[in-house]
């Protein structure tokens, strides 16, 4: 992997000398980086202590995003194991638009019920305790739809044409 180099490997591309195996590299690299500089870890102020609830929200998301990544890519992988990234950006596009949807249908349902349910609990904070149990299971459901449309989809584009 060039960690500095970006001409070198625009030259490597360029030459398509650049496997998808190491493009995965790539694409899991970049998502880490990019899900660390946005967590909780590195936004959170001094003056604003963060909950621990957020620390476990980003280091699930971080899990599951990577190791749904490495299940995609080993889906196309066994199809003609070419164009994992274009595939990969390009079917999240409208697949993203249907979990998004999911999402808010999703969080409206477990919320809606969560509270009507905790309505009936003494001394239960609805506040604390609700809405990180609504955001992990939203977001569990949610990547779960997602990473199963995105594994069906690759099939299909990965398949060798008859």
């Amino acid at each position: 992997m060039n960690f500095f180099r970006d001409k070198e490997l625009a030259e490597r591309f360029a030459a398509d000398n650049v496997s998808e195996r190491e493009k995965l590299y790539y694409f899991l690299a970049t998502v880490i980086i990019y899900s660390l500089l946005t967590s909780s870890f590195i936004t959170s102020s001094a003056d604003v202590p963060v909950a621990f609830t957020e620390y476990i929200f980003d280091i699930l998301l971080l899990v599951l995003t990577v190791s749904g990544s490495i299940w995609i890519y080993n889906i196309n992988k066994k199809g003609d194991n070419k164009d994992f990234i274009g595939r990969y950006v390009s079917l999240s596009f409208p697949i993203g638009i249907q979990t998004l949807l999911l999402a808010i249908i999703l969080f409206i349902i477990i919320f809606a019920g969560g509270f009507l349910i905790t309505l009936n609990i003494e001394n239960f904070n609805v506040s604390e305790y609700g809405l990180f149990s609504v955001l992990i299971g939203t977001m569990f459901l949610s990547l779960l739809y997602y990473y199963i449309r995105l594994a069906y989809a690759i099939k299909i584009a990965s398949r060798p044409l008859s």
